[in-house]
Order: C-alpha cells, then structure tokens, then sequence
C-alpha cells in the first residue's frame, strides 16, 4: 500500500549524520571562499565573483546532498524495513527540494553579509548594526600608516593607467596579509593604507610590527612579476604610534567609523619621516613601550631620532623597525 504521512526517522542517528553533513559543507564552502580569493577571482568584477562562487556552492552541496542520501539509504535500511515502507524517488526528490531551497537562502545571507562586511572592512560592519559609536568614544589604539615609496617617480614612470594597475596588484598582496594579522583597515587613500588595531589585537603575536614584514615577503614572493609587469618591485614605508584617540560613526550616505585625535596624526608623521631617518619601518618609543619585558621577538629595534608634531611642542621619540632573517627587495 501507499499511503501519505509523516515518519520521525531515529533521533541520535540522525542528528550525527546532520552534523557530519553540515561540518563538512562549511568545510568545503571555506576552502572554496580560500581557494578562489588567491587563485581564480583577483581583479574579477563584482557580479563574477558572485557567480563563480555560487556554482562553486552548488557543487560542493550537490556532493554533500548525495554523500547525505547514501548515508541515509544505509544508516535507516532497517528502520524503512521494519516499517513496511520505503524512500521512494518522489520522497527524495521532496526532501532535497526542501533542503536545497533551505540551504539557498542561507547561502544567499551569508554571502551577502560577506560582501557588506567585507565593503566596509573586518571589523567595521557589527560595531554600526550595534551603534557602538553613534555618540564619540575614546579608545587607546594602534595605527600605521603605510605609504608606497618614490610614488611620484613610479607613476611618471608608468602613466596612470598602469599606474593604478601596479596599486590594485600592491594592495591584492596587502589584503592576502591583513586577516592573520588581526588588522582593521581604516583607510585607502591614493597609494597610502592606514590599518589600526585595539592595543590587545596589536600586541598579540606581535601583530602590527609584523604585518609590515609580512606584506614586504609577499611583494618578495612577487618580485619577478611585478618586474615583468612594470620594470621594477614597489616598496612601502610605514609609521606605527599607539594613543588616545575619539572614535564616532559619520555620514548618512556613506557610513564608516572616523578615528580623531592627534595618535592618527603623529603616525602619520613618523611615516612622513622614514625617508629623513633612511629606514622603511619607524615605531614610536611609547608603542615598543608595551611590549614591557615580553620584548619585540623576532625585530630588531634601535633609535633614531624624534619627530615633532605641527602646531605641538612635544617631540615623539621614534625607533627603526626590522625583523631578523627578512628577505630584502632585491633592486630592479
């Protein structure tokens, strides 16, 4: 006979195989989001990453979706069995109809919380759904500024367009650095990126001395490309200070969290002067501070010099930033 109605498959079997299930396509939805990022969609338009992600999800679904059937077709045999019934092709179709259109929406939110946050930057997207800084905050950061030397040289060099083609390319190999290195990029402005950290993330693993470097050995692992490309390899210089600064959410069209005080400017300034000292890398004596006892690790300090703010009559002691064992650019 057949007949409609509604079977509860056993309790425990099923919630493992749901778990299993579920692991496993986050799994593969994660290598897929890894795997395309680096390899397949640098400098692809918006709407391509979006489709060439979105087949690369149904597939990765339709091999959990039949991994899920099988395990079902063994793990319940003897349930179906003792009950008199079976799975029909009717009920598989219904139940992967129903899953299917399930997991489509899900998909479709959590891609397009991706992309909003990934607009706004890591780090940036809860604090405005919160409205952490509707009204000023003061909070102790970190910033660095980092700016592309000889820029003016490069883009006479170059012309505009390839110019800008040289910038996105740069900063393709600042982004691969800034997720493991718990940095939040508060700004692109032309060729220069300001990254800022809370002073936990900062300190951690010696996060914001060793971005810098990490962005460095990506450009190094690029050396022969970018020579290929535009006739030499690119270097930045970069500032780092930590302090005081008011934090607040602005703009009704555009929204974003702006950063006031004169910590963002004094970083700016100790970038302004790496040329003057020679060095790539210069950090404030009050951010190496922080370090206390745990020391700076794998760098390697020394001081400089100082810099003086404008319109302030204090001077900022400044330090040289190196890490041991750095592979350096090798001139083009």
């Amino acid at each position: 006979m057949i007949y409609p109605g509604v079977v509860n498959l056993p309790y425990w079997p099923q919630l493992l195989i749901t778990i299993a299930a579920g692991a496993m396509y986050g799994i593969l939805l994660g290598f897929i989001d890894h795997w395309l990022e680096r390899h397949m969609i640098t400098g692809c338009s918006l709407g391509r990453r979006i489709l060439l992600k979105a087949a690369a999800y149904m597939a990765a679904f339709a091999v959990i979706i039949a991994g899920t059937m099988a395990l079902h077709q063994v793990v319940f045999a003897d349930f179906f069995r003792s009950l008199g019934i079976e799975m029909t092709l009717e009920t598989r179709l219904a139940w992967v109809s129903v899953i299917t259109l399930y997991t489509s929406v899900g998909n479709l939110l959590i891609s397009f919380i991706k992309q909003v946050n990934r607009s706004f930057g890591p780090g940036v997207l809860l604090p405005l759904l919160l409205g952490r800084y509707r009204d000023p905050v003061v909070e102790r950061r970190i910033f660095m500024f980092m700016d592309l030397r000889a820029s003016t040289t490069y883009a006479e060099q170059l012309g505009h367009l390839q110019y800008s083609a040289m910038i996105r390319d740069l900063f393709h190999d600042v982004n691969m650095a800034v997720p493991k290195h718990d940095a939040e990029i508060y700004q692109y402005v032309g060729d220069e990126v300001v990254f800022t950290w809370s002073v936990a993330d900062g300190l951690h693993s010696h996060n914001c001395l060793d971005l810098f470097f990490s962005i460095q050995e990506n450009i190094v692992a690029r050396a022969e490309e970018y020579r290929t490309r535009y006739g030499f390899v690119p270097e930045f210089k970069a500032g780092l200070h930590v302090g005081d600064v008011t934090a607040v959410e602005i703009g009704d069209i555009k929204r974003e969290i702006a950063y006031h005080g004169d910590t963002v400017n004094t970083a700016a300034r100790i970038q302004g002067v790496c040329n003057e000292f020679g060095r790539q890398f210069l950090a404030s004596d009050e951010l190496l501070k922080l370090f206390n006892g745990a020391g700076t690790g794998a760098f390697r300090t020394d001081q400089v010099g100082s810099v003086l703010l404008k319109g302030k009559q204090e001077h900022v002691l400044i330090h040289g930033v190196e890490r041991v064992g750095i592979r350096k650019m090798v001139a083009a």
